[in-house]
Parts: structure tokens; C-alpha cells; sequence
């Protein structure tokens, strides 16, 4: 079960609409329970790659429900807006990037641009740092998973 966002979070961003339109994979207009799971675990995934640009910039993640709770309110919605934006944009992905001009992909890209920041020094209020952890060179498997190439060539399947 995700922690930072559900998909009430992902319809109240996006659209209900949006959401069961990318969701719906059989393309029956209504989304069964292997479709719902797959919405939960695109937000999980999200959360992984947002916890692995924390925890390369030093923050004390992932933060269970407990942590969660106790972090300031702030905080809490800046971790649900980049789960929601990266979410949304993997839930997109499956039906196929084929769009010259994606708006979903700038906006994708901007969260993990935010996210990269991290890492060169941007601090989050309220949040101490953890320890301090390189980035590396990118090319180790806990890199995570921000490439579009990926996602263009074989399309996401959760």
C-alpha cells in the first residue's frame, strides 16, 4: 500500500477521468481489480524512485506511515506532488508515448529534475538530513529508474 499519495491524490491532480482513461489497459471503460492494483503499484514505484533521490541526497528515507505522519505538513505534500507526477506519468506510459509534444513528459521531467537537486546541495525545510551520501556516476543498480528511453521502448507493465 503506498504511503505518500493514493490514487484519490492521483484523480484529484490529473482527473478521475484521466486516470481511468490511462488505467483502463483492456480498454473495457471500467477499471477491474488488476488494473486498481496496477494504479497502487505505480504509485509504490514512484515512491521508490522518489525515496532513492532522498536517500542519495542524505534524507533519512523511505518514511513508513509513522515517519510519514510526523513530518511537517509541507513536506508531506511536496513528497505526494512528485509521487503523483511520476505516478500519472508511468499510469500515461502504458498506453503508449507516441506524443510528439508531451505535456506529462515535461512535467515528469521537471519532478525529477526537483528531485536531482537534492543531491547538489537544495536542502528541504524542515527535513535534517540523514546522512551524507554521493551520487555517484549513475551507472550502479541503485540508480533509479528516471531514464524516458526505457519507458518509450517497451512501455511499462506493472
Amino acid at each position: 500500500m503506498p504511503t505518500y499519495a493514493d490514487q484519490t491524490d492521483l484523480d484529484n491532480f490529473f482527473s478521475q477521468a484521466n486516470i481511468a482513461d490511462w488505467a483502463d489497459k483492456d480498454r473495457d471503460g471500467r477499471l477491474d481489480s488488476d488494473e486498481l492494483l496496477a494504479i497502487d503499484a505505480a504509485l509504490e514505484a514512484a515512491e521508490g524512485i522518489v525515496d532513492g533521490y532522498l536517500a542519495r541526497a542524505g534524507y533519512a528515507a523511505p518514511f513508513d506511515g509513522d515517519r510519514f505522519s510526523a513530518l511537517s505538513t509541507r513536506i508531506k505534500a511536496l513528497l505526494k506532488q512528485w509521487t503523483v507526477a511520476i505516478a500519472g506519468f508511468h499510469i500515461y506510459a502504458w498506453r503508449g508515448l507516441r506524443d510528439r509534444t508531451n505535456a506529462l513528459e515535461r512535467l515528469y521531467d521537471q519532478m525529477l529534475n526537483q528531485l536531482r537537486s537534492l543531491g547538489q546541495g537544495l536542502s528541504l525545510a524542515d527535513l535534517p538530513r540523514n546522512t551524507q551520501v554521493s551520487s555517484g556516476s549513475g551507472r550502479s543498480a541503485t540508480e533509479p529508474t528516471d531514464r524516458l528511453d526505457s519507458l518509450r521502448s517497451d512501455g511499462w507493465d506493472w
